[in-house]
């Protein structure tokens, strides 16, 4: 007899190869030959015993569902498979079927202890042949509840007399089942990112009546590599399901306990999640017998999250802004970024206007970077100055140089590899797409990098007046607004310290609208483009515009100081991000603008009102109850980058006149009484 194990009703490519977890439903086939022909209402009876006469838990038969009620067959002249297909679904089979044999009738058989330990089959049918004849091998199809003790399978033909016409002797050994484990499988963060190496807690708890336990196998899904004291073992290609040996009295606690066992692991993850992303923890004596056997359902691969913005125009020659967020967990310590292959991408310079970087050119040629390979078009910024803490997280914006391409054949796909001081890679994101899906490219768009000017030296707490200008090399077609975006925890100073001014008398704002600039969000403002007399006119002139308004320096600088120049194809623009057409975006190109003029410290005062410090302006009455909220509430609508609805629908003078309230009493001398 031929025994074979299966589980689940699923093509699979791993449980096939394990033992059946006991007390779960398992499948056996039992291939047999008669030496007598076993005629019409003979009997085929199937019974787990025991070995050497120790007490056992028999495979209990499984016969209440009709699926797994036993089956019969003959096999073909080409006999035996040589054992089961790799897969466990219902057609497979360990011989070729020629036809099937008639089961009639199905009667458990019951232990002294009251267990059903095998099956009475009735084999009939209307002819005189008989039911199972000398030569061809034989199919049977058997369900039981699998156990973890080793028995025998007996099997017995009869035809009602004492002895058995064809028997085994029991002389057959029932395939091993194992013990079903508990495994855990948990990243130290929540997000697992690509390419990088992470360390998992895994978790083991031994299964009912397992045995003993000397090592456990952990096999890992395909793509990921293990790492030992900061170096790989084995290759770095992640070919294969990579196998780990570890010691039980490796980790922390007990097997057999109810916590069970736990140990951690570095590993490289894989570029992309695997299709089979499943964990298995086997465990084994030191025979080699495997005892039990757990699996987790593992955890995806996420990409590092990167906000990449440049406008997608050819021939530009401007800034492109990546900001992410990294646990500081992950110890970072440099950035690699690799540009898609059309662009040029390099470090900021020494000019005044260039944003500080400490930046340079990075190929990998003397792979310092191991499994990645030559790294073209690629930067490497250093992150231990410019991270801002929140929570347990970093924040970064990296401001690079960025030449773009006229058309492009290599993708918009970036790379972006955070490495620890040992150039191992802790977080990435590999092909990410940014500004646009990556099937939009403004090819009629030839605009130069806007600027940013200050009238005088902003300082922290104080309005100061800035001008943005930019040139359109060319006519710019089919823009209906322009967005003006500020840094986080900036405002403009609309219409308290003055309005927003256009200078270029050839620029086309909207001037038959009753306001063609759109100011009621503090940290933007939007302006209306003249409806064309035709489309034969849709288009902004080239030439060079430039933009005046007063804004609000905060005390405290944000993470990222850049401000954002935006052509829209709609008038209900508000989000620079929003580039995306597929995603229902309105922003046709989007510029980021370094903001990297010195800010001047905010003057401290001791207090508000009469007892304010010399630095302090004087005439401001001590403040109200009043006053206050209404600073605190305008301080929480300044912080949100979109209004709110109920903000949406505010008269928008009625809006201007809290501000100014709040701004003069805040940062102005002033009446309290002008404060509404």
């Amino acid at each position: 007899a031929v025994v074979a194990h299966y589980e689940e009703a699923l093509p699979d490519p791993v449980l096939p190869q394990l033992p059946t977890h006991a007390g779960h439903p398992a499948r056996a086939e039992l291939l047999f030959d008669v030496t007598m022909p076993v005629e019409p209402g003979g009997f085929l009876v199937v019974t787990n015993v025991p070995r050497f006469g120790v007490p056992i838990t028999p495979c209990l038969p499984e016969v209440e569902d009709d699926a797994r009620l036993p089956s019969l067959a003959a096999c073909n002249a080409s006999g035996i498979t040589g054992g089961p297909y790799r897969t466990d679904n219902s057609s497979t089979s360990t011989c070729n079927i020629q036809g099937f044999v008639n089961i009639s009738e199905i009667r458990l058989l019951y232990n002294e202890e009251g267990f059903p330990y095998g099956l009475n089959m009735t084999v009939n049918h209307s002819h005189s042949w008989p039911m199972l004849d000398v030569g061809p091998v034989y199919r049977l199809r058997y369900w039981c509840r699998a156990t973890i003790d080793m028995p025998n399978w007996s099997m017995e033909t009869e035809d009602g007399q004492p002895w058995p016409t064809n028997t085994n002797d029991a002389q057959d050994e029932a395939t091993l089942a194992a013990a079903e484990m508990t495994v855990q499988v948990t990243p130290f963060t929540t997000r697992s990112p690509q390419a990088s190496l992470i360390r998992l807690d895994i978790r083991v708890r031994a299964g009912p009546d397992q045995g003993p336990v000397t090592i456990l196998r952990v096999l890992m899904p395909e793509g990921f590599v293990l790492f030992d004291r900061g170096e790989p073992v084995g290759s770095l290609t992640g070919e294969g399901r990579p196998i780990v040996s570890v010691a039980a009295t490796y980790g922390i606690g007990d097997v057999f306990a109810d916590e069970g066992r736990s140990f951690q692991l570095e590993v490289l993850t894989p570029p992309s999640t695997p299709a089979d992303k499943r964990w298995f923890v086997i465990a084994q004596t030191p025979g080699e017998i495997m005892t039990g056997w757990g699996m987790n359902p593992g955890f995806d691969v996420i990409p590092l999250p990167v906000r990449i913005a440049f406008p997608p125009i050819p021939l530009y020659k401007g800034w492109v802004v990546l900001a992410f967020t990294i646990p500081k967990v992950r110890e970072g310590k440099y950035a690699l970024v690799t540009a898609p292959s059309d662009f040029v991408i390099t470090c900021p310079g020494d000019e005044p206007d260039d944003p500080p970087a400490v930046c340079e050119p990075f190929d990998n040629l003397r792979g310092e970077v191991e499994g990645v390979g030559i790294l073209p078009n690629t930067v490497n910024v250093s992150l231990t100055m410019a991270g801002t803490p929140e929570g347990q997280n970093l924040i970064y914006a990296v401001i690079l140089k960025l030449e773009t391409p006229e058309v492009v054949q290599g993708g918009l796909g970036w790379n972006v590899r955070i490495l620890n001081q040992n150039f191992r890679i802790v977080d990435a994101g590999i092909g990410i797409m940014g500004p646009t899906s990556g099937t939009v490219w403004n090819k009629d768009f030839f605009i130069d990098t806007p600027t940013l000017a200050w009238d005088a030296q902003p300082q922290g707490g104080e309005n100061s007046v800035a001008t943005i200008e930019v040139n359109f090399a060319r006519r710019v077609p089919e823009v209906r607004a322009v967005l003006i975006s500020l840094p986080e925890r900036y405002r403009h100073d609309i219409p308290n310290a003055g309005m927003l001014e256009s200078l270029n008398p050839y620029f086309p704002i909207a001037e038959e609208l009753e306001q063609w600039q759109i100011y009621w969000n503090v940290r933007w403002v939007r302006i209306l483009i003249a409806e064309p007399a035709s489309e034969f006119v849709d288009f902004l002139p080239g030439g060079t515009y430039q933009f005046r308004l007063p804004i609000m320096v905060p005390p405290t600088m944000p993470a990222n100081k850049e401000f954002y120049f935006s052509l829209c194809s709609d008038q209900a623009c508000d989000d620079p991000d929003r580039g995306d057409p597929e995603q229902g975006g309105n922003i046709l190109a989007s510029f980021p603008i370094p903001n990297t003029v010195p800010v001047l410290p905010a003057n401290e005062f001791t207090n508000l009102g009469r007892g304010a410090t010399a630095g302090a302006r004087r005439g401001c009455a001590p403040a109200t109850g009043a006053a206050w909220l209404l600073l605190m509430l305008s301080t929480l609508a300044a912080a949100a980058w979109r209004p709110a609805a109920a903000a949406a629908a505010t008269n928008a003078g009625d809006m201007a006149a809290s501000w100014r309230g709040a701004g003069c009493f805040a940062w102005r001398g002033c009446d309290v009484a002008e404060v509404t």
